[in-house]
């Protein structure tokens, strides 16, 4: 996308308020509006320079876009996910609407066997990864994030994939009652519906046409490079398949 393509409204008097709009939590599962720098993405040879340092990336606010070594153990997987140990990741992020109490993007991410000289798997599907995203500040430090999206495996019958599953999901995040929260720190409590829909196969006990997980979580934010987040996937399908699991991450940045 052109760098100078932007819908932004400036706000009026009476849409400004003295609590900012809270900065969007790193949520499992789900993209957000607001691009970030993902974590779990790790650098390759083929991503530093002469002199050691690794290659920018554009991100301007706007527009986010990383590539690295997928590191999957950053986050909730299922069966059949695309990516992980041994595959190149590409991450972005672009954020199109942008106001005062909304924000909507689009993004994409792509996985791709990294081969042997990068010490990946050699052979493998490519799958891409479009999704769209969006964020609604209701007040008080809250917001609401929602996002739909498809795994999409390429190749010579990859449009026989469009109609296979769709992802989608909504997610609620709220400072904790009783802590002080800004822009950069704080202690926030956040509860996500994640969903599946399968367009094709048969609505079986073992594979349902329907897939929803509930995940409550917390995150722990001292500043904007030392935070703490945890979640628990609560599967609400009567297959159960993946089972109850917890996930807890921690980064520091210096």
């Amino acid at each position: 996308m052109p760098r100078d393509f932007s819908i932004r409204w400036e706000p009026q008097a009476s849409e400004l308020s003295s609590v900012a709009r809270p900065a969007p939590l790193r949520l499992f599962s789900m993209p957000t509006a607001i691009p970030q720098s993902p974590f779990g993405l790790d650098a390759d040879d083929d991503l530093i320079d002469p002199n050691g340092e690794a290659l920018p990336a554009p991100d301007d606010g706007r527009i986010q876009v990383t590539v690295g070594m997928d590191n999957p153990f950053f986050d909730f997987r299922r069966r059949g996910d695309p990516g992980g140990v041994g595959y190149y990741k590409i991450y972005s992020q672009a954020l199109l609407w942008d106001t005062q109490t909304t924000a909507f993007s689009v993004g994409l991410q792509a996985m791709t066997p990294a081969g042997l000289d990068a010490d990946g798997i050699a052979t493998g599907p490519t799958h891409i990864c479009p999704n769209f995203a969006w964020l609604y500040d209701i007040g008080g430090g809250a917001a609401v994030h929602g996002f739909v999206g498809q795994n999409l495996r390429t190749g010579a019958h990859w449009d026989d994939h469009l109609a296979r599953a769709l992802k989608y999901g909504l997610a609620l995040q709220s400072p904790a009652l009783g802590s002080g929260c800004d822009h950069n720190r704080g202690v926030h409590l956040f509860v996500e519906a994640l969903g599946r829909y399968r367009y094709e196969g048969i609505n079986t006990p073992q594979r349902p046409i329907h897939n929803w997980e509930i995940l409550p979580g917390v995150e722990w934010r001292l500043n904007q490079n030392w935070w703490l987040t945890g979640g628990y996937l609560l599967p609400m399908s009567d297959s159960g398949a993946d089972g109850h699991r917890m996930q807890i991450n921690c980064l520091f940045r210096f």
